[in-house]
């Protein structure tokens, strides 16, 4: 008997979820908020486990490769540019905290790539307004946009940090903002740095760092800055 599941959100979390399914005989439908599929955002560092869990999907070393820059965690720096943390630019250190630096948009496209060659049906510009749990062994779930509805064996929620999914399902849980805020740029221009550096802030402390990251995407090639700042 073939299970069927939709996904809500065409982000990399809901392609991923979705290539998953499909590998393992489930007919899969990704529903999409946006007219197109698409990732905007900056850079962010995959860590080995993401790295492991990007090829489970039936990636390559090739592919990897294509994504980005692997380099390494090299420690913490305060905003004078003195070490906090240092981790030691040994091998054995390297393995153990290597990362690969990676725009968004070029894991987004490889995900969606993926998904189209598995037969994952994709339907953009579907904005949910009813979500209907189901029942084990009874009701299927189902979500609804207007006059259109699908209906699944299950229901994945990828739909990000404003979920119309977890809105529905509950309702009492509402995000509340954590007090930190983070900036992220992609700049052009060659990479200096050995390793992926941490600098914290005028206002570290144990609750949480202003911090300013930078990691090597590709060498040569745009610098990913992440800053964040604590609101408290």
């Amino acid at each position: 008997m073939e299970h069927s599941a939709i996904v809500v959100g065409g982000g990399i979390a809901g392609l991923a979820s979705a290539i998953a399914l499909t590998q393992q005989g489930w007919r899969t439908t990704v529903v999409e908020q946006a007219p197109e599929l698409a990732e905007i955002g900056a850079g962010f560092a995959m860590t080995r486990n993401a790295v492991a869990a990007f090829r489970g999907l039936g990636f390559d070393d090739d592919d990897v490769a294509r994504l980005g820059h692997e380099t390494w965690a090299a420690g913490t720096w305060d905003l004078h540019g003195r070490p906090i943390l240092k981790i030691g630019d040994e091998p054995k250190a390297r393995r153990a905290t290597t990362v690969l630096g990676v725009h968004r948009a070029r894991v987004h496209a490889a995900l969606l790539d993926r998904a189209r060659s598995e037969g994952v049906e994709l339907v953009t510009g579907t904005r949910v307004t009813t979500v209907e749990p189901g029942e084990t062994g009874g009701a299927r779930a189902a979500v609804v946009d207007g006059e259109r509805r699908w209906e699944a064996d299950l229901l994945v929620g990828a739909d990000g940090a404003r979920s119309a999914v977890r809105s529905a399902l509950f309702p009492a849980h509402v995000p509340v903002y954590s007090g930190y805020s983070s900036w992220r740029a992609i700049a052009p221009g060659p990479v200096d740095e050995p390793g992926l550096r941490q600098y914290w802030g005028p206002h570290a402390s144990r609750r949480g760092p202003a911090s300013r990251r930078v990691l090597p995407a590709r060498r040569p090639g745009p610098v990913r800055v992440r800053a964040g700042r604590h609101g408290g």
